[in-house]
């Protein structure tokens, strides 16, 4: 069928109806519904390899046994997105095993690779919240309706994810010691890199076609206002003061000079950014999965030993 015209889509959108099927699309919205998805199966796909390598330092066989179902989700979210794609034309066997690792598109964080049970917690916490307002936003105002159902699913085992980290990292906190230094230096890291998962600020954004076409309903700056605000005040991880065992983020201050909260604006130095090599965790992942490459085998490698 040929694809719909603009004027017929833009009614439909007009209307709060969803798009079913590629017959009511344009050229352009399908590209960018493509583009959306690809991100998102992507950014999933990565997790579950970068997760694994934390969770076998998990305190306990029932903790491992939480890594081990965390990572079974984020393969399942991975799938969701590649079938959809499948449903629109490409190809899930190359989808995952015959791109170039520099095809796949996924936040910087997964690139800097987790190493004991602590950063996967924080993760669990950080990275997992981030896609939890990512993907909700997407599952409240998606246009998409085959997505939009698909991800009823992904947000009942990203709140198993949430939990997880949040509960983790209030205990390991409360221990105190070691362990709570522990944890503020991998919030101290993996916070602004977090930050980057939503993107641009508005004020750099060169297009709207995401948020035209209604494939998402917040900007970008909304989204990570949306994180901070869930992430950090009202789910325990505020910021440290005297005498209490909560956890800060790593050099956030409001415009005022005080410890964030509510909607300050956000600002970090440099240094709390942990050094690591460019990509190199996913393109030592990744290949793992190419059916060119024989069978599949994860490197084991460390941030410690080879980061410059």
């Amino acid at each position: 069928m040929e694809p719909a015209n603009s004027g017929a889509l833009e009614a439909l959108l007009k209307r709060g109806e969803l798009v079913e099927s590629t017959s009511e699309m344009t050229p352009d919205y399908l590209r960018e519904l493509k583009h959306t998805l690809l991100v998102s199966g992507d950014t999933e796909l990565i997790s579950a390899p970068a997760y694994y390598l934390a969770a076998r330092k998990a305190p306990s066989v029932n903790a491992f046994m939480t890594g081990i179902a965390i990572i079974q989700d984020e393969l399942a979210h991975a799938h969701i997105a590649y079938h959809i794609l499948e449903e629109l034309g490409e190809s899930q066997e190359a989808l995952i095993f015959k791109r170039d690792p520099k095809a796949f598109r996924y936040p910087y964080a997964f690139d800097v690779p987790l190493e004991s049970w602590t950063e996967l917690v924080v993760a669990n916490a950080m990275y997992d919240q981030a896609g939890f307002c990512l993907l909700g936003d997407i599952h409240e105002h998606g246009s998409y309706g085959p997505w939009k159902r698909g991800l009823v699913k992904v947000m009942a085992e990203e709140n198993f994810h949430l939990r997880n980290g949040r509960n983790w990292s209030k205990r390991i906190s409360q221990a105190g010691g070691e362990a709570r230094e522990e944890l503020q230096r991998a919030v101290d890291w993996m916070f602004p890199l977090t930050v980057e998962w939503f993107g641009l600020p508005d004020n750099l954004k060169q297009h709207s076609t995401q948020l035209d076409y209604r494939l998402k309903g917040l900007t970008n700056d909304q989204l990570r206002q949306q994180w901070l605000s869930t992430g950090f005040r009202a789910h325990s991880m505020p910021t440290r003061s005297a005498g209490t065992s909560t956890i800060r983020a790593a050099g956030m201050r409001s415009s005022s000079g005080g410890a964030s909260g509510g909607r300050a604006t956000p600002r970090w130095s440099p240094s709390s950014r942990r050094a690591s090599p460019s990509s190199r965790c996913a393109h030592e992942f990744l290949p793992a999965f190419s059916r060119r490459s024989g069978a599949p085998r994860l490197p084991a490698f460390s941030r410690r030993s080879g980061a410059p």
